[in-house]
């Protein structure tokens, strides 16, 4: 025979709650993982940046040379000291990156137990931090088409 069963109404909106939470924090370690992608992309440029201005400051043979930090302005500074600025920019951009692809490890974890995406291996999640976009690799996909 077909047996009907009522469910209990207060235990329906106590698992549509659950529900909810659990999506609002999905969406919520979603949304932190983008943040922090983005922050990655952009130190990584800035990381770009600091590492042609040491290359341009190392090849200058005047004493002193101009340097522009953040949006603080132009500073003439002698060659050694604007290269140790810069030497220590990159290591903090260093920290930072690393701090950033520590917590973007965590939160792939995280969504991956909240069932937001597969199971990830260490390896397999390196590279998906280190993926880059080149020029070239644009154009080859375009000729293909």
């Amino acid at each position: 025979g077909i047996y009907i069963t009522r469910a209990n109404p207060n235990s329906m909106g106590t698992t549509m709650l659950k529900l909810q939470d659990a999506l609002s924090e999905t969406e919520r370690l979603g949304e932190r993982f983008l943040d922090v992608r983005a922050q990655m992309v952009a130190l990584d440029k800035q990381r770009q940046e600091n590492r042609e201005a040491l290359t341009a400051v190392r090849k200058q043979q005047d004493d002193k040379v101009w340097l522009q930090r953040g949006s603080t302005g132009l500073w003439k500074l002698p060659k050694q000291r604007a290269i140790e600025h810069l030497e220590q920019d990159q290591k903090h951009i260093d920290q930072q990156l690393d701090e950033l692809t520590r917590e973007l490890k965590k939160l792939t974890a995280l969504l991956a137990d909240k069932g937001a995406g597969p199971a990830v291996g260490p390896g397999m999640l390196n590279a998906m931090l280190h993926l880059r976009d080149t020029e070239a690799e644009r154009d080859s996909d375009d000729e293909d088409d």
